[in-house]
Formats: C-alpha cells, structure tokens, sequence
C-alpha cells in the first residue's frame, strides 16, 4: 500500500514554477487541467505551473510525451481527456464536461465535472 500511495502522489503533477515576489499564489490544479484540455495545445504536458507525468523507473519522474495525450481515455467517452501510457495505466486524465461522467474503466466510479482521475501502472510500469 506504501508503494501506492508514494506513487499516486508522483503520478499528479509536477509544480514547474509558481513563486511569488508578493503574497501567496494558489492554484486550482482542476480548473487548470480542464482549461489546457479545452485549448490548442492539448498534447503538451506542461501546463503553467503544472507538469503531467508519472513514476518511472526507480522512482524518477517521466513527464508524459505528446503521444501520450488522448480525448477518450475510456474508450466510449470523450470528456475524459489527458494522458496516459499503453493500456490506460499510468494516466492523468480530467473530466472535461460539465457533467458527472461514468468511464467505466478499471472499476472507476463516476467522475465529477473537472475531477482528475489517477490510475497507478502496473509493477511492469513502475
């Protein structure tokens, strides 16, 4: 279970910048997400301030590529979007709708409008 949880907190996101000279900046990592995958560039995992990726080998950060990006991550539903690597694990992805979306996948349950979906990759991905 340690594994897991050590995984799934790496698999989020990546703060790339987000400083400030003045202040506190808090940032809505959802709202973010939902933003980037309803914008041109889509397919880049790198999203002011947020990076996507996942737990490589040895526990090294990999940031997700461009060919990793998908707009049906459950195969039947196109508002779950973001990225993953072959056969859906590891993946980050986002419900983009404005509505509560079931996508059926790996026992997931519903997914609310703008709630990121974490799934872990298998002991061959890690």
């Amino acid at each position: 279970m340690r594994r897991f949880l050590g995984f799934a907190f790496l698999l989020l996101l990546q703060f790339t910048s987000g400083t400030a000279s003045a202040g506190i900046i808090t940032y809505d990592a959802n709202a973010a997400f939902v933003a980037h995958e309803n914008g041109a560039t889509e397919t880049n995992p790198s999203f002011t301030p947020f990076t996507v990726g996942y737990s490589g080998t040895n526990g090294v950060f990999t940031v997700f590529s461009a060919s990793d990006h998908t707009n049906n991550w459950s195969g039947a539903n196109s508002a779950i979007q973001g990225f993953h690597i072959t056969n859906f694990n590891p993946a980050v992805v986002v419900n983009t709708s404005a509505t509560t979306e079931n996508p059926n996948q790996y026992g997931i349950g519903l997914v609310d409008p703008s709630q990121i979906v974490l799934h872990p990759g298998n002991n061959s991905n890690q």
